[in-house]
């Protein structure tokens, strides 16, 4: 059976520091995603509310 021993620090301080990286977009990529959502959920609420209030008037006219 072959033993694996860790790479000293220096040579591991590289890759260490691209995960950190990558963790950091990541989390920035979802913080826009969920601005992104946000938005969309707000344009389909005022959508929503714009076709409620021509409904109501359209009642009103048939009356």
């Amino acid at each position: 059976m072959k033993e694996y021993s860790m790479p000293n620090q220096e040579t591991r301080k590289r890759p260490i520091t691209n995960l950190r990286q990558t963790r950091l977009e990541l989390q920035d990529f979802g913080l826009q995603l969920e601005e992104l959502l946000a938005g969309i959920e707000r344009e389909i609420r005022e959508q929503k509310l714009k076709r409620l209030a021509k409904n109501k008037r359209n009642l009103l006219v048939e009356k």
